[in-house]
């Protein structure tokens, strides 16, 4: 093996172990903005006002249906008020129940297609969370703990 080539071959393998460790938000600004309007309006609104506002709040959510979803629960962790949002929405069941289930369903897809784990270190780095505890929900499955310890 040349020189040239074992020098490359290393350099990927940096690039590829730093990239593990990394997890960068790469959402635009429509997603970011339906993310903040979903949590910010279950976190603030009593169960009545929610149901005037299920339609608009349904479409919020399918136009995101997309965004991953550790990409979609850092969004919210790394912004102190949506965190704070998202702590108030798991006081009502009412609110809670639909999330978590909306959330984990998305867990679920990417915990099957294998692109959870990848992502775990990183993720865990920028929302400040137990690693070990991410790790051990995410082999449960167990989403609501997930978010809960997080919060």
């Amino acid at each position: 093996m040349s020189q040239r080539t074992l020098l490359l071959v290393c350099v990927l393998l940096l690039f590829a172990k730093v990239s593990a460790n990394e997890f960068t938000l790469n959402l635009n600004n429509h997603e970011r903005r339906a993310i903040s309007e979903i949590v910010t309006t279950m976190g603030e609104k009593n169960i009545a006002r929610l149901l005037l506002d299920s339609t608009r709040l349904t479409g919020l959510g399918n136009s995101i249906e997309h965004v991953p979803p550790l990409q979609f629960l850092g969004f919210i962790l790394s912004d102190p008020y949506l965190k704070d949002c998202l702590r108030q929405i798991t006081l009502s069941y009412f609110k809670w129940s639909p999330f978590i289930d909306g959330f984990g369903n998305n867990m679920n897809v990417a915990y099957v297609e294998g692109s959870l784990f990848k992502d775990l270190i990183g993720f865990s780095k920028l929302v400040n969370g137990n690693l070990s505890l991410l790790e051990m929900y995410t082999y449960q499955r167990d989403w609501e703990q997930f978010v809960k310890c997080l919060l």
